[in-house]
């Protein structure tokens, strides 16, 4: 009889059914295409319009902010290889309150990144977080302190699926510049 108890206790737990809104057995949920526009470099913080950006000084005197995204739907690429021909392209901007873009240095108001998107926490949504968004140099903090800017960004995988988010934000000068 022990015997029988001990091959019982060993069978192991049942196998849970497959989550249905999996996609194909990939374990990754089949999600809507959308990207989601935020800041912050260590973690993901989701801008609202309304909320605050901080312009910040860099080391060579130049004005930025921080931008970063979450997105979902999309093919992400491959965030460990920066010449796989898969990886997205990923465009940030940001405009003054007449919408005059501000954002990029000689004349290159794009930032672009052609790089896979790191995975999240949270399954099928990828995340890039802390890029620098350079502002014209000819501006100071002073300048664009208490506007409403515009940051906007947009993703699009090599199937050609695009998603963007903007929003309006108010701009204010870093406490250390």
């Amino acid at each position: 009889m022990y015997l029988i108890l001990l091959a019982l206790g060993c069978s192991g737990p049942e196998p849970e059914p497959m989550d249905r809104s999996t996609d194909s057995g990939t374990g990754i949920p089949d999600l809507d295409p959308e990207v989601r526009l935020g800041t912050g470099s260590d973690a993901f913080v989701l801008l609202n319009d309304g909320d605050e950006i901080v312009i910040i000084r860099g080391p060579q005197g130049s004005y930025h902010v921080e931008g970063s995204l979450q997105v979902q739907g999309i093919n992400a690429g491959d965030a460990k290889d920066l010449s796989n021909p898969d990886n997205p392209l990923t465009t940030f901007e940001l405009f003054d309150e007449l919408g005059v873009a501000i954002s990029g240095l000689e004349e290159e108001t794009l930032l672009d990144y052609r790089q896979g998107i790191d995975p999240s926490d949270e399954p099928g949504v990828y995340e890039m977080l802390g890029r620098t968004i350079y502002i014209n140099p000819e501006l100071r903090d002073t300048d664009l302190a208490g506007q409403m800017l515009t940051l906007t960004v947009s993703v699009e995988d090599v199937d050609g699926v695009r998603v963007e988010d903007s929003h309006s934000l108010l701009a204010v000068p870093h406490p250390l510049n």
